[in-house]
């Protein structure tokens, strides 16, 4: 800017700067041409004067070469006129080779205003002449002065080498003036400029500060407060954005926007995570199809936004499609056109194992109720038709029938205790308890069942350990795990029980030496009504429940339960819970 700033103003400078020098040469040119004429105006005058003083009889041509004899400075030509024209006298010609001068357009001029004049080439010297002729009143006769063109000549070639000197100081004059010029006006703007770029770039700009003592300090006022209220107003913007984006990415589903051209607008962290998307990168701005290859989904888009209906596609999406999504496609118009969509990404995965989960269990339950219900029912059929007759039969049928009771019963109870630790966030009635005084209750009541495997059970406490828990809850979590440890024991085997406590973490391990579980089963052990070997499982008298029912006390006390087993070298069960008190 500032270069065509200063070649503007160079150029009208130089022009005005030449226009000048023109014009003055020109008037000093005219000026001097009046002057000249005036001057041989003057010298007329004298001639006329000289005449009319003499005598009658005068010797026109005589007196005026003996004035040009006296006047040799003088570089005018002297010519005497007749009123007919003819040739009185002349300062430097033989008068009779002069023809009639009645003509000449100074002559006739001076007859008819007193005074002419007239430029031409003169054929009497060969040289271009100013003629002014003046008349005289009272005899008309007519005295004509003349100037070689030369001399005029070689005053405007000095005027004009004068004038071109002044154009050319003139002209460097205004190549600095207007380097100053150009500079001091393309500076407050480059500083404007430098500012709004600044400010484009979202860059915190300075303050403008311009002293230019014209409009342009206004300017920088108005843009000053303009840039601190755009300040303010971006901050605002910034901010609502990041709570925007905030909100969007506390969200537990994936949320994307694309515009009808498929463009994405928006992605928030869900989203990016259920397509395996860096965080790092910016996607917006490119097209859905760049990260999105399920041709379903991309279809649903397409019709969604085309329809103006919101549209629903459940896929596997994820490593080896190991996920479970249910996508909603959200078509968004504006003024009655597609403006594009937004996409809800849900992952359904879990509500599908837990329906799964419920069908399995309803499957479970009524398969487990069934079974008892059906040998209680046939047990009765059997009675009915015999009629009590054999008595031995009956009474066996009767213990059949109190086996298949009891094990229903163990199985509602067992049922409504999973039901209860499910539903509760806390447990209650919690108090201080000896856990080794527990432990030998447990180890009491299953003495029994132990002697009939002939299995030894020992208990391993380290030191005194204080437990802050619901006394039924712990004694169910110990009774489902020795339960276990004797039912799935070898003959002659033996169970080994350690409970020890690190800071407030409470550890119960159970030892057996049985047949072991392959690993193909623990990932689903402690899941409700799964038997390893379900026969062999249901002989042995248990629900399928005992150790859900220990996973969900853990978990109801912020523990967790594991196990470490391998096929024919025992299992061992370990819960672990920050309920201790050393």
């Amino acid at each position: 800017m500032r270069k065509r700033i200063f070649i503007y103003g160079f150029l009208v400078s130089f022009i005005a700067v030449l226009l000048s020098g023109t014009i003055t040469f020109f008037a000093m040119r005219a000026s001097i041409i009046n002057e000249t004429k005036l001057n041989a105006e003057t010298i007329a005058g004298i001639i006329i004067n000289d005449i009319n003083s003499e005598a009658d009889e005068y010797d026109y041509d005589a007196r005026i070469k003996n004035l040009a004899e006296n006047q040799k400075a003088i570089p005018y030509r002297i010519t005497v006129i007749a009123p007919n024209g003819d040739v009185l006298g002349d300062s430097s010609t033989d008068i009779e080779a002069m023809d009639n001068h009645d003509m000449r357009e100074e002559v006739i001029e001076a007859k008819a205003n007193g005074v002419g004049s007239s430029r031409r080439y003169s054929a009497t010297l060969g040289i271009n002449m100013l003629y002014v002729a003046v008349l005289e009143e009272t005899t008309g006769i007519i005295v004509r002065v003349a100037l070689p063109l030369i001399e005029l000549q070689r005053m405007s070639t000095k005027i004009l080498s004068l004038s071109a000197l002044s154009v050319i100081a003139g002209g460097l004059l205004s190549l600095i003036i207007s380097l100053f010029v150009a500079r001091g006006i393309s500076w407050p703007i480059s500083q404007m400029v430098e500012a709004v770029r600044d400010l484009s770039t979202g860059k915190r700009q300075n303050m403008v500060t311009l002293s230019t003592n014209t409009e342009l300090d206004f300017l920088s006022a108005e843009f000053n407060r303009m840039a601190d209220s755009l300040e303010k107003l971006l901050d605002e913007l910034k901010e609502r954005n990041q709570a925007f984006d905030e909100v969007l990415s506390s969200m537990e589903d994936g949320l994307m926007a694309v515009n009808a051209d498929l463009d994405i607008l928006y992605l928030n962290r869900v989203a990016k995570e259920v397509f395996a998307l860096r965080d790092e990168k910016h996607y917006e701005g490119k097209k859905l199809t760049a990260i999105v290859y399920q041709s379903q989904l991309l279809k649903a888009v397409k019709n969604g936004i085309a329809q103006r209906e919101p549209q629903v596609v459940k896929l596997k999406i994820g490593e080896k499609e190991a996920l479970d999504y249910r996508l909603t496609v959200l078509p968004m118009h504006r003024a009655r056109h597609p403006e594009g969509a937004i996409i809800l990404i849900t992952d359904i995965t879990h509500m599908l194992e837990l329906e799964q989960m419920r069908t399995d269990f309803v499957a479970n339950v009524s398969h487990e109720l069934r079974t008892p219900l059906t040998s209680i029912r046939g047990y009765t059929e059997a009675l009915k038709d015999n009629g009590f007759e054999d008595i031995e039969h009956a009474k066996r049928f009767l213990e059949i029938i109190e086996i298949e009771a009891d094990r229903l019963n163990g199985l509602i109870n067992d049922l409504m205790e999973l039901s209860k630790i499910e539903n509760r966030a806390q447990d209650i009635n919690i108090a201080e308890h000896n856990i080794s005084e527990l432990a030998q209750e447990v180890v009491t009541l299953m003495a029994i069942n132990a002697k009939k495997k002939n299995i030894a059970v020992n208990i391993n406490i380290q030191k005194p350990i204080i437990v802050m828990a619901n006394k039924h809850r712990l004694k169910q979590l110990l009774l489902n795990l020795i339960d276990n440890g004797i039912k799935y024991n070898k003959e002659n085997g033996r169970l080994d029980i350690e409970i020890s406590a690190q800071g407030k973490m409470l550890t119960i391990a159970v030892m057996d030496t049985g047949e072991g579980i392959a690993a193909d089963d623990i990932p689903r052990l402690f899941e409700r009504f799964y038997r390893v070997e379900k026969s062999r499982s249901r002989e042995l008298g248990g629900t399928g429940l005992g150790l859900s029912i220990v996973k969900h006390i853990t978990e109801l006390y912020q523990g967790s339960v594991t196990v470490e087993s391998k096929k024919g070298k025992g299992s061992k069960f370990i819960a672990t819970m920050p309920i201790a008190k050393i």
